[in-house]
């Protein structure tokens, strides 16, 4: 999913404290999972981090904690529910 939100302070602070939870990961392998991949781009680079669930293909820099990452991004960016 490709987008752009303008984030509070609130959900920023939120989404930072789940992507510096992100740690390189040197674990197994595993199958049967979306792959996830998280493109972070600051005026010097891009940098993909992928999920390490499919760190066996070594594709590049696998991270642990990357659920996390896009359930904050699906809590800041779905819209509210009403009763």
């Amino acid at each position: 999913m490709e987008g752009e939100k303008t984030l509070t302070e609130t959900e920023y602070a939120s989404l930072t404290s789940a992507i510096n939870a992100l740690i390189l990961s040197d674990r197994g392998c595993g199958a049967d999972k979306p792959t996830l991949t998280l493109k972070v781009t600051t005026p010097n680079a891009t940098t993909s981090y992928l999920d390490d669930f499919y760190r066996c293909n070594k594709d590049g820099n696998y991270v642990h904690g990357l659920d996390a990452v896009f359930g904050q991004f699906d809590t800041l960016t779905s819209s509210p529910h009403s009763d």
